[in-house]
């Protein structure tokens, strides 16, 4: 169910125009292409030369002396990585000094449109490597540049550090007699050093300059106490100024900053040449865009068969496209220079086939919540159209109320009409979209708008939480019913009949005689019913034992099977159960929406309508973001859990045609329509 039926594409033709198909597919994107069968090239040749001989092979040559080879492209890949990678280094390094659009303007920019034909024509005039050498000139500009403001932002530190100097400290080694020296220690080591330095009898050390991290000393000494006196500052870790400079240092902060102005200047300069940057920098990004699919082309070419003349190309295609395939190669290398082999899906290819989603819009909106659990298998069933109305049921019952529900609406409806977004963030605000449309619903079936109960709702949250517990319990028995169903139909398919009964049937009838129950106790019915629904539910764990025994060939396995099946029952009562968190967090979500209003019409009437309006807004976005947080997590695990693990292993992977990039610019096909 909603799977694409697919076929098996192999195609044959001439060796020149092995790039131009590749070009094709890689735009159309409707061909996964797979090792080729050498099991039928022998065959494909043939019927090949009799649809139309080669002029590039002479009429004598024999069509079996063909010698088909994959060629690797090792080498060729690891070049054009390469180039990829200074490629993506340079455009990360221009962005940075280019000026950044905005956040909204970012989210709003249009990315061109090319065809692939288009795109590979313009970067046959653009020398890749010139740009990445070109690219990295300015880059050793700038970054030599940004070495020297910074070697002289440290050298203004350290000038800043001495600037209170009133003289030269390179004078002080021209002292003869005695021994002068300039330097600075922690404020509470003075003390000690003071102390210490007292007990030379020919000294003299004077304070220069006072904070409460160090001090500024001028030492002075005779040349026969030098060396003590040295020791004595290295044990107080006394720092000596070491300084390289002619002037003192105020006038080498203003030679400092005169420096650093130019360097600032010269960066400026390289910015304002802002337009030849702009185009330099577009040419990378479309030298990126060319390049990964240069490579992926080069990935795939090593799945091809190849001759002297000729190339067989195997893939995976939709049953729906192949002729439009078949003609847009047409289209490309000429009618009659192609020979296509189409083959059905045989058993032994099944699990090997990858498959594509076939939902409607709305539906195809919720396929990555199946793909994030596990891509269904070929000839499996897609659950997503089951996914969707239970998932926008569950996380509407979770969030329950219309204001929350309203307000995501218009945001989702806001950044879809006005913002030029992804594919991907296109379809994951539309699912964002379509549960919010169940918060609202929900909200209203509920009577909850921003945490005020509307007169109209069919139930309330607060007076009504044993019924609306009910009602959860009552649609998780038909999810899982759902389930079991499902599982019945893939079971019988498969003809396996026994695990469609005592997988599926059995716990249908049980859980329906459960309901039956129940519901006779509360209305007050016969006797008869509930002796019905007894005996079914007996019956049915007695056939499930009776069945595990029969088709197993191992009898004592079959029973150990039967018997440890019939505990499935506590399974069941946990599973039904857990579907209460559908009231759990609906009731915690309005009664935290509930709280707040009480907080805000507690404040003075002045302040709840001018402050008691920020705080609202506040609170309730809060709670909402709590609430849909919640909401989509315990969504998924009511499917992952309750659901899919009733009827749904997955195992499968989806299609993968030649990976175009379109990071920068959206690639348009030429296909034919």
């Amino acid at each position: 169910m909603a799977i694409s039926k697919m076929k098996k594409m192999t195609l044959l033709a001439e060796k020149d125009y092995l790039e131009a198909v590749m070009l094709s597919l890689q735009s159309y994107q409707a061909v996964e292409v797979i090792p080729a069968d050498t099991a039928i090239q022998n065959e494909l040749v043939n019927a090949y030369y009799d649809q139309q001989e080669l002029d590039s092979v002479d009429e004598d040559t024999d069509r079996h002396e063909e010698q088909f080879e994959m060629e690797s492209n090792k080498k060729e890949i690891s070049r054009v990585t390469s180039q990829l990678d200074d490629v993506e280094e340079n455009i990360e390094f221009l962005e940075e000094v280019l000026p950044k659009p905005g956040f909204f303007a970012s989210l709003n920019q249009e990315k061109e449109t090319y065809s692939l034909d288009e795109l590979h024509d313009y970067m046959e005039n653009i020398n890749i490597n010139k740009l990445i050498n070109d690219a990295q000139s300015l880059r050793r500009q700038v970054n030599d540049l940004n070495d020297q403001k910074e070697n002289l932002e440290e050298e203004r530190s350290f000038l800043n550090r001495w600037r209170t100097l009133d003289f030269n400290p390179k004078t002080l080694k021209d002292f003869k007699i005695t021994r002068a020296t300039v330097g600075a220690i922690d404020t509470e080591r003075y003390e000690d050093l003071e102390d210490d330095l007292k007990h030379y009898s020919e000294i003299y050390f004077e304070t220069l300059h006072y904070s409460e991290e160090e001090m500024v000393l001028l030492l002075i000494s005779s040349a026969q106490e030098a060396h003590d006196v040295e020791q004595t500052l290295i044990r107080h870790r006394f720092e000596r100024l070491n300084y390289v400079y002619d002037h003192l240092p105020e006038d080498e902060l203003i030679r400092n900053r005169d420096e650093i102005k130019q360097i600032d200047d010269q960066l400026k300069s390289l910015k304002d040449r802002q337009d030849e940057y702009s185009q330099l920098l577009k040419d990378l990004k479309l030298s990126e865009e060319h390049l990964f699919n240069v490579r992926e082309r080069l990935k795939v070419k090593e799945e091809i068969l190849i001759s002297e003349h000729l190339f067989v190309l195997s893939g995976w295609i939709e049953e729906d496209v192949v002729e439009k395939q078949i003609k847009n190669l047409e289209k490309v290398i000429g009618e009659g220079n192609v020979y296509t082999f189409i083959e059905d899906v045989s058993e032994k290819e099944a699990d090997n086939v990858p498959i594509k989603y076939d939902n409607n819009k709305a539906t195809s909106a919720f396929e990555n919540v199946v793909s994030m659990y596990s891509t269904p298998k070929y000839n499996e069933m897609d659950p997503t159209p089951f996914v969707q109305p239970f998932s926008i049921l569950f996380f509407g019952m979770m969030t329950a109320d219309a204001g929350y529900g309203l307000l995501g609406i218009i945001a989702v409806f806001t950044a879809l009409k006005f913002l030029n977004l992804s594919t991907s963030m296109k379809k994951n605000l539309e699912f964002f979209g379509q549960l919010m449309i169940g918060t609202t619903l929900a909200g209203l079936f509920f009577g909850s708008f921003f945490g005020i109960e509307l007169p109209f709702g069919v139930m309330s949250l607060s007076d009504q939480l044993l019924e609306i517990m009910i009602l959860s319990m009552g649609i998780g028995l038909v999810h899982l019913i759902l389930g079991l169903f499902l599982n019945t139909i893939l079971n019988n398919r498969k003809k396996n009949y026994a695990e469609s009964f005592t997988d599926g049937y059995s716990w249908i009838l049980i859980l329906l005689s459960a309901v039956a129950i129940a519901l006779n106790a509360f209305f007050g019915g016969p006797s008869i019913i509930n002796m019905v629904a007894i005996a079914i539910i007996l019956l049915s764990l007695a056939a499930t034992v009776l069945i595990n025994i029969i088709s197993n060939e191992n009898k004592i396995e079959g029973v150990v099977n039967g018997v440890f099946s019939l505990f499935d029952v506590t399974s069941y009562i946990g599973d039904v159960i857990s579907y209460t968190r559908l009231t759990a967090l609906g009731v915690a979500s309005a009664n935290i929406g509930m709280a707040f209003n009480l907080v805000i019409g507690l404040l003075p009437v002045w302040a709840r309508f001018t402050v008691g309006i920020l705080i609202f807004i506040g609170l309730h976005l809060f709670n909402m973001f709590i609430a849909m947080i919640s909401g989509y997590v315990h969504t998924l695990r009511l499917n992952y859990v309750e659901f899919f693990g009733k009827f749904y292993s997955g195992g499968g992977r989806e299609f993968a045609p030649i990976p175009l990039l379109q990071k920068h610019i959206l690639i348009r096909n030429n296909s034919t329509e």
